[in-house]
């Protein structure tokens, strides 16, 4: 008769513990990036979504005021800048000039502009305003506002296209053909 005894082993080896190590830390690396790339389409969605909801609001006034109304980001109050990186500005324009008149009435808006964000917008008529009419229609100023979050993320590209009529539809460029997303990444300054 034969013992056999069998020598267990009690622990790991070093390069086991290390590589197990290793592995975890690939893991948690991209589940973090993942989860920043998630925030960030989540912010992008809700901050788009209330913008959208905002603007119909002042279009809204601009109907029932029979006036037109100018929305635009301006960093000291009284002139409009083409990228959207401040504090809006939002007034009565009586001369539908673009430029804020000490006359003319100025309406609050939110939601602000969320920090490190910045949005680009681009009329077709290259104008740094978007212009309610009484209408209700944005036919002199109808164009994309492109909203770039704070990192290279194309997840969160969101674009806001405002149309003659005043129709307001979001789109999602990195879920278009290539060419809508180049083009975002274009204004938002990202090189490929």
């Amino acid at each position: 008769m034969k013992i056999i005894i069998r020598q267990s082993s009690q622990g790991a080896l070093l390069c086991e513990w290390l590589i197990a190590l290793a592995l975890t830390g690939i893991m948690l690396s991209a589940s973090f990036a993942w989860a920043g790339s998630w925030q960030r389409q989540q912010q992008a969605k809700h901050w788009t979504a209330n913008w959208v909801i905002a603007m119909e609001q002042l279009r809204q006034l601009a109907q029932q005021d029979r006036q037109t109304w100018a929305v635009c980001a301006s960093a000291d109050g009284s002139r409009c800048q083409a990228v959207w990186q401040a504090k809006w500005l939002v007034f009565r324009d009586d001369n539908a000039d673009g430029i804020r008149q000490r006359s003319e009435r100025v309406q609050s808006l939110t939601p602000d502009i969320p920090k490190a964000w910045r949005m680009v917008w681009r009329s077709f008529r290259n104008e740094d305003w978007l212009t309610w009419s009484a209408q209700g229609d944005a036919v002199l100023s109808n164009g994309t506002l492109t909203i770039c979050p704070p990192v290279i993320d194309e997840a969160a590209l969101r674009q806001v296209i405002v149309s003659k009529s005043g129709r307001m539809r979001i789109r999602r460029p990195s879920q278009d053909s290539p060419a809508v997303l180049q083009a975002a990444r274009d204004v938002c300054g990202w090189l490929s």
